[in-house]
């Protein structure tokens, strides 16, 4: 494993052992970018749905529609495969 691989997952497990979930979604896009970058399409998309099922988790935390909807789309930019 590549040492930015493994340095996110050791990220992505201190985060979640922490309770840092705001951190959690944006690590997940990151390995999704590593995973689509070294063509590993199915890790990438793998990283990017668990990245969106953060975002929607801390999304329903938002008690406001509008600052929600801008949450959401600036999320989506992290975590496209392209």
């Amino acid at each position: 494993s590549d040492q930015p691989e493994t340095l996110l997952l050791a990220a992505l497990e201190n985060g979640s052992k922490l309770g840092e979930y705001h951190m959690l979604w944006r690590i997940q896009a990151m390995l999704g970018n590593l995973y689509q970058a070294s063509g590993r399409i199915s890790k990438a998309v793998g990283a990017f749905t668990q990245s969106q099922s953060a975002v929607e988790s801390l999304a329903e935390r938002i008690p406001y529609a509008d600052v929600k909807a801008l949450f959401r789309e600036r999320a989506r930019a992290y975590r496209e495969v392209k």
